[in-house]
């Protein structure tokens, strides 16, 4: 079905090697050197593999360091980033967006000067079981997730091996950052919620999801142009659309009467699947379907926008995706990051095929998001939803929006009423010309409520931290600089 960005599904090829599943130290899996990187590594780097589910399944990492850490009685924050898809791998984000080199043409890798590992440490986790250089331990698909709750599972688990057993020296004391992107929308606030209900039911502090929970507390959550609630978001492309000058007020009525219809309608069909009953997955197939092909109706009456920008008269992706899956299909490159000659696999929901989104297809459209997130809010755990604003698809600025009013917690008050506020967040101009004018302008627009914020990225994406680069590392430094500081304030600090 949807929904990170990349349209299309790619392999890229190696030969299978047979290799361990169970953990091992981190040195084992430090990086020394980067195809295509003239120059050493500015910061330590290390990738592998993670076994989860009773080490049926093994999720693929990568993680660098801060090049700026904190001072050293302080512990460094952990952020982790992932795509979204379902099926989307993260080395998109890692090699395209915020990690700290970015791919460019011919295979060359160039240090990214806003990586989101300026100050805080970073790992990128190929997930759930199926994604990108991730597998299943018997060769087979046995292992993939069909539900949101069992892929939060697999991502809870890989943490906590993470950070308690394969790199504690670096991060077991470091407050925890959860962010990502599009789909990122479901499965983080699953996660997080996973990880929050697991502290409860643990029966020792020292145990390791305990220690993960006390983690996220002094740490947050953090999600980019997310898919949560299709009957909520869906519409919304229509005024999103219609605000542009893409529709017209007669279309969008025939349209939303599309939607609307009865029996077999989308949201008719979503609505017949909450139901349950033995034939549910068929529904749920099958409103994948119609929803889906609603949505793909919209567009060819808008002009044929590229969804995800709608600035981008040819869509960036797929030259973006051929220039991925050439790096990652060659051997020396398997090597250096020890994928252990697995083939590299991304793609969203869209894409055919998609063995991971296909395993997923009863929980693509269920709701259910949002009430994980407000349960993530009420628990204390700061929270920040960003959108970019020439972002066309279901996952624009007004559905995501109308998807934080409708969420029920203690600040939903304050937070109805709140109004949006300019932000500039870039620093003091710099020599160049382009930085000078970047700075007089906006960077977005920011609508709060406690513990929570809501921010309109201006002039950006779909990939925000692609399209504004500047503006989302300063992003992400103020946001976890402030979850980090309001955590100590609270008590909630570790030293």
């Amino acid at each position: 079905m949807k929904c990170n960005c990349l349209t299309i599904f790619v392999v890229a090829s190696a030969a299978a090697l047979a290799a361990a599943t169970t953990p091992s130290s981190g040195e084992a899996d430090r990086v020394s050197s980067l195809p295509g990187l003239r120059g050493p590594l500015l910061e330590e780097n290390f990738a592998g593999y993670i076994p989860v589910n009773n080490a049926t399944a093994n999720l693929f990492y990568t993680f660098s360091t801060a090049r700026n850490a904190t001072a050293a009685e302080v512990p460094t924050p952990l952020v982790m980033f992932i795509n979204g898809g379902p099926g989307a791998s993260s080395l998109t984000g890692s090699l395209t967006e915020n990690g700290p080199y970015t791919l460019e043409d011919h295979g060359s890798l160039v240090p990214n000067l806003n990586s989101w590992n300026q100050h805080f440490h970073l790992v990128y986790v190929d997930q759930p079981a199926g994604t990108g250089f991730s597998y299943c331990s018997d060769g087979t698909d046995a292992c993939l997730v069909t539900s949101l709750d069992e892929a939060a599972e697999q991502l809870a688990e890989f943490l906590a091996t993470f950070m308690f057993e394969r790199h504690p020296p670096l991060v077991s004391d470091s407050p925890l950052f959860l962010t990502g992107e599009s789909f990122a929308g479901k499965f983080i606030p699953f996660t997080a919620a996973h990880i929050l209900g697991g502290s409860a039911a643990a029966t020792s502090s020292s145990s390791s999801s305990s220690k993960l929970a006390a983690a996220l507390k002094r740490g947050g959550l953090m999600i980019g142009n997310p898919e949560m609630d299709t009957l909520l978001q869906y519409p919304l492309t229509l005024d999103y659309l219609r605000g542009q000058g893409m529709l017209g007020p007669h279309q969008v009525k025939q349209l939303q009467a599309k939607f609307d219809a009865p029996t077999k309608g989308c949201k008719a069909l979503v609505q017949s699947s909450l139901q349950g009953g033995p034939i549910a997955k068929e529904i749920w197939i099958q409103a994948s379907a119609v929803c889906e092909a609603w949505l793909n109706s919209l567009y060819p009456l808008a002009g044929n926008p590229f969804r995800y920008d709608i600035r981008d008269p040819n869509g960036a992706f797929k030259a973006l995706t051929a220039r991925l899956e050439s790096y990652l299909s060659r051997a020396d490159v398997g090597k250096a990051l020890h994928t252990r000659g697995k083939r590299w696999k991304s793609g969203d929901g869209e894409a055919v095929p998609n063995k991971v989104a296909e395993a997923l297809v009863a929980a693509i459209e269920k709701p259910g998001a949002i009430a994980k997130l407000a349960s993530v809010l009420t628990a204390g755990v700061h929270a920040m939803v960003y959108d970019g604003s020439m972002d066309g698809s279901p996952f624009n600025h007004l559905s995501v929006e109308a998807c934080m009013e409708s969420m029920e917690w203690s600040g939903s008050s304050v937070f109805a009423s709140a109004d949006h506020e300019p932000v500039f967040l870039l620093p003091a101009p710099q020599q160049q010309q382009q930085e000078e004018q970047e700075q007089e302008q906006v960077s977005g627009f920011a609508r709060k409520a406690g513990l929570f914020t809501y921010f309109v990225v201006a002039r950006a994406g779909h990939l925000v931290p692609m399209d504004r680069p500047r503006v989302s590392a300063a992003m992400l430094q103020k946001f976890v600089e402030g979850a980090v500081a309001a955590a100590a304030s609270a008590g909630n600090a570790v030293v």
